[in-house]
C-alpha cells in the first residue's frame, strides 16, 4: 500500500516514480527527492498541456512554475509546494550535502498535496482521489523492506 495509490493508472511513469519516491523515503533520501521532483516535473508538463499554456521562454521546470499562467491555473500553494520540491531536487542531484530522511519526509508530504490537488483537478475519476487524506508516513517502507520493491513492480 502507498500514499500514491489513488494515482491514475494512466499516468503511468507518473504514478510509478510517485510509488518509487516514497519507497525511497527511508533507505535513500536523496533518490526519493530526486523522484520527487521527477513527479513534479511530469504534473507540470501535463498541466501546461491540459490548459493549453504556451511554453515560456525556456521550457525548464522553473521557468514553467514561474509562469504567470501557469501559476493562475494552480493557485500560490500549489505552485509555492511544487517549486519547493524542485529546489530540494536540484540540490540533492547537483550538491553534496547530506539529504536527511526528515527532508525527504517533508518532501513526501509536499509532493502528496500536490499529486492530490492536480489527481482531483486533472483527472477523469477525481471521486477516486482522498481529498481529506493526510499524508501517512507509516507506509513508507523501513529499511530493508522487500515490499518496497514488490511495490515499485506494481506501479510500473
Amino acid at each position: 500500500m502507498s500514499n500514491f495509490d489513488f494515482v491514475p493508472v494512466g499516468w503511468g511513469e507518473t504514478r510509478a516514480d510517485a510509488v518509487r519516491a516514497e519507497a525511497y523515503g527511508r533507505t535513500d533520501p536523496r533518490s526519493c527527492v530526486f523522484y520527487a521532483r521527477r513527479v513534479v516535473e511530469q504534473l507540470v508538463v501535463r498541466i501546461f498541456d491540459l490548459e493549453r499554456l504556451a511554453v515560456p521562454y525556456k521550457s525548464d521546470l522553473a521557468a514553467r512554475l514561474g509562469d504567470s499562467g501557469f501559476r493562475a491555473a494552480v493557485g500560490p500553494e500549489i505552485a509555492a509546494k511544487a517549486d519547493a520540491i524542485r529546489k530540494v531536487g536540484n540540490a540533492a542531484v547537483h550538491e553534496s550535502r547530506t539529504v536527511t530522511p526528515q527532508t525527504a519526509l517533508n518532501v513526501l508530504r509536499q509532493l502528496h498535496d500536490v499529486v492530490k490537488w492536480a489527481a482531483y483537478t486533472y483527472s477523469t475519476t477525481p471521486d477516486d482521489v482522498p481529498t481529506g487524506a493526510a499524508y501517512d508516513p507509516s507506509l513508507i517502507p523501513a529499511p530493508h523492506d522487500s515490499e518496497a520493491s514488490r511495490r515499485y513492480r506494481r506501479a510500473s
